[in-house]
């Protein structure tokens, strides 16, 4: 079986150091912890997102703000996980096609309950769809959309 893992699981698989994740959250972690690597896809735009999210947001939340020594570790620790992921995933470089199918989906969702997605979120669900992988996240509404698309995910 693959998983295709959402950017917030890996995000929280490191947050779950400071005890700020809900009975979710820590729920949705494990399943991750459990998989082997080699089960695990990953999608390039998920390697942008999570250095984004070590260099910029993490920062500003969370509650480190002006706890220097603490972001630096949180960052180090971050850029580590995605040098792992990075070592040990298989990597997915999207196609033109594939990126063009989901922006359309993107904005024919704008009017609909799932407007709040991002296009990451629905190139996640549309990836796991289109290719029978299981998708890893802890997003309720990207679980409501996979599940309305008919998308593995797991719970």
């Amino acid at each position: 079986m693959k998983y295709i893992v959402d950017s917030n699981i890996y995000i929280n698989f490191l947050l779950k150091r400071i005890n700020i994740l809900t009975d979710f959250e820590v729920l949705q972690v494990s399943a991750y912890e459990k998989l082997d690597f080699r089960e695990i896809i990953l999608p390039e735009y998920i390697l942008f997102e999570l250095s984004n999210f070590f260099q910029f947001i993490l920062p500003s939340r969370y509650y480190l703000k002006g706890k220097t020594a603490e972001i630096n570790l949180m960052q180090e620790a971050g850029f580590d996980l995605i040098r792992d992921i990075q070592d040990k995933a298989i990597l997915k470089i999207n196609n033109r096609m594939e990126i063009e199918t989901t922006y359309k989906e993107y904005l024919s969702l704008r009017t609909s309950t799932f407007k709040k997605l991002s296009i990451v979120d629905i190139f996640l669900a549309t990836q796991a769809l289109d290719n029978d992988f299981t998708l890893i996240t802890n997003d309720k509404m990207l679980i409501k959309y996979a599940k309305s698309i008919g998308a593995n995910f797991m719970v």
